[in-house]
């Protein structure tokens, strides 16, 4: 969909910009293979559910495990405000689209939608925030 292309942008932008500023290191490595796991795992489960489409979230899975390694791998490896804001803004943009993965195929109750938004803005907060210290 146009949706997932646009976040997939996003998420491009977001690496290109993170690894300018927090060099490739052991923890990127290290952040980007659980990430995977988590995401093969994910998949894995609703495989079925997600059918013909399952190439698609695959792809927009991968790309957002890199983004999310760099996030947490080099923000959380500086010791500094800044990256704090930008690890936690990574790992809960992950938290984020994997409630909203999981909400595709399965009810998350009322407070389902909720939870997912709350943590994707939290997320661009955190993210946001963490340009002030540029």
């Amino acid at each position: 969909s146009w949706g997932m292309g646009a976040f997939l942008l996003g998420h491009i932008v977001m690496i290109a910009f993170w690894i300018n500023l927090f060099p490739l290191s052991a923890a990127h490595l290290a952040c980007l293979v659980l990430l995977l796991v988590f995401a093969a795992v994910l998949l894995w489960k609703n495989r079925e559910d997600a059918g013909k489409n399952l190439p698609s979230f695959a792809v927009y899975s991968l790309v957002l495990c890199v983004m999310a390694a760099c996030g947490l791998g080099g923000g959380g490896s500086t010791y500094t405000l800044q990256g704090v804001f930008t690890a936690c803004g990574a790992g809960l943009f992950v938290f984020s689209d994997a409630l909203l993965f999981h909400s595709l195929f399965h009810d998350l109750g009322p407070s389902g939608s909720w939870l997912i938004m709350i943590s994707y803005y939290l997320s661009l907060l955190l993210i946001g925030g963490s340009c002030l210290f540029a």
